[in-house]
């Protein structure tokens, strides 16, 4: 994104000569920086002996995201995608229930760009 800011008067940028005139005009160059995509919370609930978890999760405009499980913490397990999220224009909160068939299950959120 390209912004443009004038200052006036003169004197406020000291780099500026004088031979400027009183209004000068600088563009500079801004750019987004996108945060790490995470995990807002989880809610583990149990109903009807099937025992579930929710994983809350906000994502930014124009990204998109998958939500990765595991069973375990070793680095032997790989990741598994349990759910794709497109990108859109506007940014939004997700919520992916999960039914847990282990006692343990480890969650990621990786975005694009």
């Amino acid at each position: 994104m390209l912004c443009v800011q004038k200052i006036f008067p003169a004197k406020a940028c000291p780099w500026m000569t004088r031979s400027l005139g009183l209004l000068a005009v600088m563009a500079f160059s801004t750019f987004a920086r996108s945060a790490q995509p995470r995990i807002s919370y989880i809610i583990v609930n149990k109903t009807n002996n099937i025992r579930w978890a929710e994983i809350h999760f906000a994502t930014e405009a124009n990204r998109a995201y998958v939500l990765q499980g595991k069973n375990s913490l070793s680095p032997a397990t790989t990741w598994t995608n349990l759910h794709s999220y497109f990108s859109s224009p506007v940014t939004n909160h997700y919520i992916y229930r999960d039914t847990l068939t282990n006692k343990a299950r480890v969650y990621r959120l990786q975005a694009t760009p």
